[in-house]
């Protein structure tokens, strides 16, 4: 999300500067629409979409390796110089020391949730491992979609959307509960099987996957200081101890005060568009501006008409106003298609060329 959206930035606010965008897939992953994907209720072309059809730009598909004051190294061998350097590699899921998480899937890009819309009409039951955000619209999306399975939902904690108003995570236990999701929270999960998995406090069989968590991609990427794990950053984006390299979005540790912002697609997108124009103004030799992280609200879509929602600090709990997050999630989705100029992807024909790959991808 940041990266795409510093691209675009830095083409629309100046079409002479030369930008170059690294990104191993050579596609944009709607991760908003990862959960809806995965649990069949949004067609599976909504993934993803390539690059190319985004921004104008050289994009090269390769992985970073390492990041120095001036040079990025990449995996294929190639070294490529740049005046100003910005880094959003995102977030990958986090592994904790789960005996056996290996056989649980991810859901963090367009490939785990096409392998896991794969799986799913092939098992009898799914266990999502993470009450946050993409556990309960997992969930949920499971539960309202076409697939005839049990969902099991376990988490951590003693309630759902821990970053939450507590009210939020009641509603959506409400809402997950009422359409047969067995929801259990205040358990540990201690072994992982292909078929299930246990807890400290019984055996759930299902499927496993796992949203238990999401790190940033730093390690080995640079050497710089980090703030739970994410790299530290200055008010301008910077990232700290170099002059000309930035960060954005899940990788970077954007303060809120005296704490970090919360990975999101919301404080990416700001901070790739807010940090492309810095970086623009460093190549002018102009002065550099605070970034803006002004907080809108969240809003977790749980398929099926209803959702939960906190719109400038008031949540939305009341039964009936639920009915009105997920249109206030399309609007959302719908407001970023046109910022990106995807707006084709509401209406793609799902025969089109990108069909058979998103298919195979589900067969690696």
């Amino acid at each position: 999300m940041a990266g795409v959206h510093a691209a675009r930035a830095l083409r629309w606010l100046d079409e002479v500067v030369d930008v170059t965008l690294i990104e191993p897939t050579g596609t944009h992953q709607f991760l908003t629409r990862l959960a809806a994907v995965a649990g069949g209720v949004t067609p599976i072309e909504q993934a993803s979409e390539s690059l190319d059809t985004l921004v104008d730009c050289e994009i090269v598909v390769d992985t970073v390796e390492r990041v120095v004051e001036g040079s990025v190294f990449l995996g294929s061998g190639d070294q490529r110089p740049a005046d100003v350097i910005i880094l959003t590699a995102g977030a990958q899921p986090s592994r904790p020391p789960i005996n056996g998480l290996r056989h649980a899937v991810s859901l963090r890009t367009a490939a785990d949730a096409l392998e896991i819309r794969y799986r799913v009409p092939k098992t009898d039951a799914v266990v999502v491992i993470g009450g946050g955000p993409t556990g309960c619209q997992l969930a949920g999306a499971l539960a309202a979609g076409p697939f005839n399975v049990f969902v099991t939902l376990v988490e951590k904690s003693g309630r759902l959307l821990g970053g939450f108003n507590p009210a939020l995570g009641a509603r959506a236990r409400k809402i997950l509960t009422d359409r047969g999701v067995s929801v259990w929270t205040g358990r540990d999960v201690v072994d992982i099987s292909p078929e299930n998995v246990m807890t400290s406090t019984g055996l759930a069989h299902g499927l496993p996957v796992w949203t238990g968590g999401f790190e940033a991609r730093t390690e080995g990427l640079i050497d710089a200081p980090t703030r739970k794990g994410r790299l530290v950053v200055d008010h301008v984006g910077r990232v700290a101890g170099f002059e000309r390299v930035f960060a954005a979005g899940d990788i970077a540790a954007h303060l809120d005060g005296e704490d970090v912002h919360p990975m999101s697609a919301q404080i990416a997108v700001k901070a790739g568009r807010n940090v492309a124009f810095n970086a623009l103004q460093m190549l002018r030799n102009e002065p550099l501006t605070t970034l803006d992280f002004t907080d809108l609200g969240w809003v977790v879509d749980l398929s099926g008409g209803q959702g939960v929602a906190d719109l400038f600090g008031l949540p939305l709990t009341i039964p009936g106003l639920d009915r009105l997050v997920p249109l206030l999630h399309d609007a959302i989705d719908v407001r970023n298609l046109a910022q990106l100029g995807a707006l084709h992807t509401l209406w793609r024909d799902v025969s089109a060329p990108d069909a058979p790959r998103a298919n195979n991808l589900t067969r690696r």
